[in-house]
C-alpha cells in the first residue's frame, strides 16, 4: 500500500509538469483546509534497555514491531504571503496494533492509539504551471500516546513461561521534528485535490509493567505518512 500511495504522489507530479503554462499561487492572508484518508506507515526500530532477572537476556534485544494505521487526517494553513504559509496538522485517533519481534515473534503485544499535532512552516514554490501548487514544510510534531493495552496472550506468556504478572502498558510522548512535501490540484474554483507526505521522527519508551519489574524498550517509530483527499481555499 506504501508503494501505491508513493505512486499516487509521483504520478500526480508528474501530471504538474505536462500541464500547460500558467501561474497559480496562493495569496496572503488565505486559509486552506485539507482533509483525507491517512495512511501511517511505522519504519521501526526497538531495543529494550532493562528487563526483571527472568528476562534479562533480552536486553538490547529488538521487541517490538509497531503495525501500520489509518485514520482521517485534516490540515489548516493559513498564508503569510504567496509564497509561506504555516500550518498545523491534526488528525482523528490512530489505533496500532504492537507485534512481538524477534524473541517474542507470533505474539501481540498490545495495542495503543496516538494523536500527532504537528505545526510546520511552508514554502509554495512558483513552478509556472497553472492550477497546479506544490509545496515543501518542516515542522515540530508532538505525539501523544493513550489507550495503550497489553494483550490477553501476552499476559498468559509472561505468567506460565516467567512467572511474571503483567499489569499494564505505558507509553512515553514523543516531541520532535517532522518534514512534508504536498501537492494541490485546482479541479473547480478554490477546490483542490491534495496528496502529501510526511516524515515524523518519533522516539518514545514503551514500558510493560508487571509485579517483578518493568520491561523498558527504547522504540524509533520514525513513521512515513501518506495523505490523499481534497482542499478548500477561503
Amino acid at each position: 500500500m506504501v508503494d501505491k500511495l508513493k505512486a499516487v504522489l509521483a504520478t500526480a507530479i508528474g501530471i504538474s509538469t505536462l500541464a500547460s503554462a500558467g501561474v497559480q499561487a496562493y495569496e496572503a492572508g488565505d486559509m486552506i483546509v485539507r482533509a483525507g484518508l491517512t495512511y501511517v506507515s511505522p519504519d521501526d526500530e526497538s531495543a529494550a534497555t532493562a528487563a526483571p532477572a527472568p528476562l534479562s537476556d533480552l536486553a538490547g534485544v529488538d521487541l517490538v514491531d509497531v503495525e501500520e494505521g489509518i485514520s482521517l487526517g485534516f490540515s489548516g494553513t493559513y498564508m503569510v504571503n504567496k509564497q509561506f504559509g504555516v500550518e498545523l496538522l491534526l488528525a482523528l485517533p490512530f489505533v496500532h496494533d504492537i507485534q512481538g519481534y524477534g524473541p517474542l515473534n507470533g505474539f501481540t503485544i498490545g495495542e495503543a492509539q496516538h494523536l500527532p499535532p504537528t505545526l510546520s512552516a511552508q514554502v509554495y514554490p512558483d513552478i509556472g504551471v497553472d492550477k497546479v501548487q506544490p509545496y515543501f514544510g518542516i515542522g515540530v510534531n508532538y505525539t501523544t500516546f493513550f489507550s495503550e493495552e497489553l494483550d490477553s496472550g501476552f499476559k498468559t506468556l509472561l505468567s506460565d513461561s516467567y512467572g511474571l504478572t503483567a499489569t499494564g502498558l505505558e507509553i512515553d510522548d514523543s516531541l520532535s521534528y517532522a518534514f512534508q512535501a504536498g501537492l494541490d490540484v485546482e479541479v473547480a474554483k478554490n477546490c483542490y485535490v491534495n496528496v502529501a507526505y510526511w516524515y515524523i521522527d518519533i522516539e518514545t519508551e514503551a514500558t510493560v509493567k508487571t509485579d517483578g519489574g518493568d520491561i523498558n524498550i527504547d522504540v524509533a517509530i520514525d513513521p512515513h505518512v501518506f495523505m490523499v483527499g481534497a482542499a478548500y481555499k477561503f
